[in-house]
C-alpha cells in the first residue's frame, strides 16, 4: 500500500510535502503546497531539479508538436536550455522545418538514434528527447554516462577523465577534472601529469616547479602539490609573506591562516610553532587575563604575596632581575618572564 503524507493542516497528500521529504524516503516528486509562479497550476515539483512538473509537461509537448507535427512554437514559450545544448550535441535544429521522428520505430526509418516523446522525462523533467536503443532520458543517460567515467578514474587515482558524451559548451570530447569537473575544452588549464606530481607527493614536497609558466597568470611559479594550486595565481604570491611568516615577525603565538582546514573546513586560529588547527585541537585562542593584565599595565607594581591572595600567576616588583629586567615574574618559580622570553 502506497504511503500517505500529510500537510501541516492534516490535508492527505500521495507525495511527501517537502523536499527534505523526499530526499529522505527517495522520492523523485514532492507537492510542498506552493503553485508554480509561471504557470500558477500546479504545486507539485521534481525533486531532482526543484521544477514544476506541469511546465515540463507543456516543454515536452511543445517540442513534440513543434518538431514532430510541424506546429509553431508557442510564442509565450522560451526554449530549454537542455533541449538547446542536445541540439548542439546531435547536430539538428530547432528552428528548422526538418521533421523528427516521434516514435522508435519512425526514428529507425529515418536512421536517427533518438524521437521526441509527448511527455517529460519523469525523474527531472527533461524535455522528451529519447533514445532508440533502450528508450532511456537523453539527457539522463549523459549524465549517467560521465558520471560513470568520472566515477571511475577517481578509483583509479586520476586526476583527469575523458567524458563518455562530448561537452554541450565546446562540442569536444576534451578531458575534465576529476574533482571539480571542469572542461579543459571550454576553459584551457595546464596538465601537470600524474607521475609528476605524483612523484613530488612520494618525496614529501609541499610544492613543485612544473615545466611549463601557468596559462592563467603567465608566471612559471611553483604549484602546491595537495590541490595543485599556482603560487602566482594565488593571492599568497611569492612577494607577500604568509599569515604565520607575518605573525612570527610581529612575536605572536597564534595566526588568522587564509586556506580552511581540510579537516574542520574552518578557517579558526592556528599555532605559529606547529600550524596546528585550534579548533581541531580544541585550543582557547583568547588571551589570559593575566596576559591582558601584563599588556595593559606594564608598570603595575603588585608583590608575590598580593598577587597569590588575588589567584594570579604573575606578579611585579619593579626591582631588576640578574639581567636588568624590571617586568613580570610567576608567582609560582619567581622566574623572570623577559629572561624566559629571551
Amino acid at each position: 500500500m502506497p504511503k500517505i503524507y500529510f500537510f501541516p493542516d492534516g490535508t492527505p497528500s500521495p507525495n511527501p510535502t517537502s523536499y527534505d521529504t523526499a530526499i529522505d524516503h527517495g522520492k523523485p516528486r514532492y507537492d510542498d503546497g506552493l503553485k508554480c509562479p509561471e504557470c500558477e497550476a500546479c504545486s507539485i515539483k521534481y525533486t531532482a531539479t526543484k521544477t514544476c512538473i506541469h511546465c515540463a509537461r507543456l516543454t515536452a509537448m511543445a517540442y513534440h508538436n513543434t518538431l514532430v507535427a510541424r506546429e509553431p512554437w508557442p510564442a509565450d514559450r522560451q526554449h530549454s536550455e537542455d533541449m538547446e545544448r542536445a541540439a548542439r550535441v546531435l547536430g539538428f535544429d530547432l528552428d528548422s522545418e526538418a521533421v523528427l521522428a516521434g516514435n522508435p520505430q519512425r526514428a529507425a526509418a529515418l536512421g536517427d538514434s533518438f524521437y521526441i516523446r509527448l511527455e517529460a522525462c519523469r525523474t527531472h523533467g527533461h524535455p522528451g528527447l529519447t533514445r532508440v536503443e533502450d528508450g532511456d532520458c537523453w539527457f539522463c543517460h549523459e549524465r549517467k554516462q560521465n558520471r560513470r567515467a568520472r566515477s571511475e578514474a577517481r578509483k583509479a587515482g586520476s586526476t583527469y577523465y575523458t567524458p563518455a558524451v562530448a561537452c554541450a559548451e565546446c562540442g569536444t570530447h576534451a578531458d575534465r577534472r576529476v574533482s571539480d569537473d571542469r572542461c579543459l575544452g571550454c576553459r584551457p588549464l595546464l596538465r601537470i601529469s600524474d607521475e609528476e606530481r605524483a612523484s613530488a607527493r612520494r618525496k614529501g614536497w609541499t610544492y613543485y616547479q612544473p615545466s611549463e609558466p601557468c596559462p592563467e597568470c603567465g608566471e612559471h611559479a611553483k604549484r602546491r602539490v595537495s590541490d595543485n594550486r599556482c603560487r602566482g595565481c594565488s593571492p599568497m604570491g611569492r612577494d607577500k609573506s604568509s599569515p604565520r611568516q607575518e605573525a612570527i615577525a610581529r612575536g605572536e603565538k597564534w595566526y588568522k591562516p587564509i586556506d580552511p582546514c581540510p579537516r574542520c573546513n574552518t578557517t579558526a586560529m592556528r599555532r605559529v610553532a606547529d600550524g596546528r588547527c585550534s579548533e581541531c585541537a580544541g585550543i582557547d585562542t583568547q588571551p589570559s587575563a593575566d596576559a591582558v593584565m601584563m599588556e595593559q599595565c606594564p608598570d603595575m607594581v603588585l608583590t608575590r604575596k598580593e598577587a597569590r591572595l588575588a589567584d594570579l600567576s604573575v606578579y611585579r616588583t619593579g626591582k631588576p632581575c640578574k639581567r636588568g629586567h624590571t617586568g613580570w615574574r610567576y608567582v609560582s618559580t619567581g622566574a623572570c618572564i623577559d629572561c624566559m622570553r629571551s
